[in-house]
């Protein structure tokens, strides 16, 4: 009977009751769990990660069956009935911005090409040619005026942060499918190859200097012309810098705490991440700003009062600051180029930092970043380029110093002869000199 057995039935190995032990193709464990679900039947479910992984996933199912939940393979599951769980199960944790950039990816995009497609029947390939047809600039007019029929098709497709966009929530529900509803494929989306995942082009940074900072700040309006001083002199976000209250505010001390940020809607929340919330020191020039920016809200303002608020004392919208704030104050100063995103305040504040000798993980605390790491990535170039200029001049001073017969000492020297001698540099034509000779 053994020889009727398939290689794989062969080369599985039981581990412990219920888990088996695998070599994959790539010479790479698999582990499988076996129990019987809930009709009684022998199943079988190839587990990702480790034997902890495949332990930790037979003891769930167990912990179901013995809670008189129904566990049984959904094989007929499709993406719309699994989108439709985790968006009403976990969709209420979310963020109303991230909610609504998940609702949206799964409407316009995620939907229309897998909703009524069981999910065993969406693999790497699938998700794949999603992504090749975002990026041509026939399927974005196709969705586009699925809404707008009148809207002009568009000339290129979606950008990578688009993509990207949509299928962070398709990974989400593969996993969402297969920790809660009992399916046992793969998640399609984590199988994509670096090659297949949509390339992301950064464009260059357009980093305002010093002088061209100061141009700006010179021919914005109030409460503009704050707003852009405090974001380059803290290195806040926007949302950070309008999220600021005055009790956040310390002028004796020069601190500010961010706590709290302004969202695209309006609503005042609270930042993510403990990393994100932090107190920083505020430069003199911020400082006496704020202090001038106050006494001109003639003293109405409470502790909770937003430091830049609209006449009614609501918060700022981001598109009015960044437009009417950053953006027409860059046309009135006149400079070339292309003009700044606010965020680009937040970059130029990092790399005058790091020009000036800074260090890395004060640097990243100043930001909110996770993890020093981030800040590194995010801005290796101006590390490197700062310590490109330390290493040269240093090598260069070593080869050319004043106590390696330089060049300036060998200078001064031949100065010093000619003035000793009594003699002038005086022109030599050349040219006549050679024909006298002829």
């Amino acid at each position: 009977m053994q020889s009727k057995r398939t290689e794989r039935e062969i080369s599985r190995q039981r581990v412990k009751p219920g888990i088996w032990k695998r070599i994959g193709s790539d010479g790479k464990p698999r582990y499988e769990v076996t129990y019987r679900d809930s009709d009684g039947k022998q199943r079988r479910q190839v587990v990702e990660g480790g034997q902890r992984a495949a332990e930790t996933k037979l003891a769930d199912v167990k912990a179901k069956i013995g809670k008189g939940e129904r566990v049984a393979p959904r094989r007929d599951l499709t993406f719309a009935e699994a989108a439709e769980a985790w968006m009403s199960t976990q969709g209420a944790t979310l963020r109303p911005a991230t909610q609504a950039a998940y609702r949206s990816a799964l409407a316009m995009h995620l939907l229309p090409a897998w909703g009524s497609v069981r999910l065993d029947r969406i693999d790497v390939d699938t998700v794949a040619a999603l992504i090749e047809r975002m990026q041509t600039a026939k399927y974005r007019s196709e969705v586009e005026q699925r809404d707008d029929p009148k809207r002009k098709p568009a000339k290129q497709g979606y950008r990578t942060w688009t993509i990207r966009g949509v299928l962070t929530p398709a990974r989400r529900v593969f996993d969402f499918a297969k920790r809660r509803m009992s399916w046992a494929g793969t998640n399609p989306v984590r199988e994509l190859d670096g090659s297949e995942r949509p390339k992301h082009q950064p464009r260059e940074r357009r980093i305002l200097s010093r002088d061209e900072l100061a141009r700006v700040l010179a021919a914005a309006d109030e409460p503009y012309k704050t707003i852009l001083g405090t974001a380059a002199g803290l290195g806040t976000r926007l949302g950070e810098t309008l999220g600021l209250v005055w009790r956040d505010i310390d002028l004796d001390n020069g601190t500010a705490a961010v706590s709290y940020q302004i969202d695209r809607r309006g609503q005042r929340v609270e930042l993510k991440t403990a990393r994100s919330r932090r107190v920083i020191e505020m430069p003199g020039s911020v400082i006496a700003a704020l202090r001038a920016h106050k006494l001109r809200q003639e003293g109405a303002t409470t502790p909770d009062s937003l430091v830049f608020a609209s006449r009614t004392g609501g918060p700022l919208e981001h598109r009015n600051v960044a437009q009417r704030g950053l953006g027409a104050a860059y046309k009135r100063a006149k400079l070339t180029g292309r003009a700044p995103t606010f965020h680009e305040l937040r970059h130029a504040h990092a790399s005058a930092w790091i020009a000036e000798g800074g260090d890395l993980v004060e640097l990243s605390s100043r930001l909110g970043h996770r993890d020093p790491s981030i800040t590194a990535s995010v801005y290796s170039h101006e590390f490197e380029a700062a310590n490109r200029s330390a290493d040269r001049r240093a090598r260069l001073d070593s080869i050319y110093g004043p106590d390696r017969g330089s060049i300036v000492a060998a200078s001064e020297v031949s100065k010093g002869q000619n003035a000793d001698s009594g003699q002038t540099a005086k022109v030599v034509d050349l040219q006549a000199k050679r024909k006298g000779r002829q």
